[in-house]
């Protein structure tokens, strides 16, 4: 089995205090094996001392002006413990972006994605469409949020995990 934790929409800056954020990640993605981070990360210095002692896949988000395609190309695939699991950040797509993600990425198991700030974990047509919602910038009623992916035999299950302790710090 394997556990992948899951960020996106982090809009980091220098002008945040980030050591509650860092200490919460610690916590939450303890164990994983990777990380992966589906865009709008905005500094990527300040991402990858955030997640210094961690292997993070990323892809580029509409805010990230760096694209550099081999640190965080526009989509990625990647095979985990026999399962597919396809990485996009959203923006570019009409209408429900599980829906428009579902044909992009045939044969995938799990389609991971940000953009919307909005956590979702469901199945549609058989396939895992997950979103961990945005840990500073969240628009929705839960709050920030990432997400774990356990990965065991093909199959992959997704949790989104609530930051409480992050409400009302930006």
């Amino acid at each position: 089995m394997t556990r992948i934790g899951v960020i996106s929409d982090t809009h980091l800056s220098l002008t945040q205090d980030l050591r509650p954020l860092a200490r919460l990640l610690a916590n939450v993605f303890d164990g994983v094996e990777l990380i992966l981070h589906a865009g709008d990360i905005t500094d990527p210095d300040i991402f990858f001392e955030l997640f210094a002692d961690m292997r993070v896949l990323a892809v580029a988000g509409n805010m990230d002006r760096f694209r550099d395609d081999a640190l965080s190309p526009p989509t990625r695939t990647v095979h985990v413990d026999g399962a597919t699991i396809a990485v996009a950040h959203g923006h570019g797509y009409s209408g429900s972006l599980p829906d428009a993600l579902l044909p992009v990425f045939p044969g995938a198991d799990a389609i991971v994605y940000g953009h919307t700030h909005v956590a979702l974990c469901e199945r549609r047509k058989g396939v895992l469409v997950f979103n961990p919602g945005s840990p500073l910038r969240p628009r929705d009623h839960r709050g920030g949020s990432v997400g774990i992916l356990t990965v065991k035999d093909g199959r992959v299950d997704g949790e989104i995990v609530e930051l409480r302790s992050l409400r009302g710090t930006r």
